[in-house]
């Protein structure tokens, strides 16, 4: 950026060599994919995350896929199974009780249903 004197005709220049040189989607998805399957790997090898940390890590890379386009109408399947994976079998018992867990076939509804209940799980032991 040191390049570009700091005048308004610069900015635009300024920001496509930014884009340019950082803003590759399909690297930036990519990235992003590594970071919530190591994150998903790391909860397996250590269950001591507390529920509200996995929610909080869980959600902020579903964001961040899908601010890069990765919508969960793309990966619902693979995504649910990924998050489903994080919690104790105990915690996929009261999932499956819940009645919003098997409410719907769609893959979509099925993460974003499982996500609000972890979310309401994390608001209940918060209290």
């Amino acid at each position: 950026m040191e390049s570009f004197p700091p005048t308004s005709a610069n900015c635009a220049k300024a920001v496509d060599s930014l884009k340019a040189r950082f803003g590759r989607n399909d690297l930036l998805v990519e990235v992003n994919g590594w970071e919530l399957l190591k994150f998903v790997i790391s909860v397996h090898k250590n269950e001591k995350f507390s529920m509200a940390y996995l929610y909080d890590k869980l959600e902020s890379h579903m964001r961040a896929l899908e601010t890069l386009g990765v919508t969960t109408d793309k990966c619902a399947s693979i995504l649910y199974l990924m998050v489903e994976s994080c919690f104790s079998e105990d915690f996929l018992k009261a999932w499956n009780r819940h009645s919003t867990s098997s409410a719907s076939v769609d893959a979509k509804e099925r993460l974003s249903n499982l996500m609000q209940f972890i979310k309401a799980e994390v608001e209940g032991e918060e209290q």
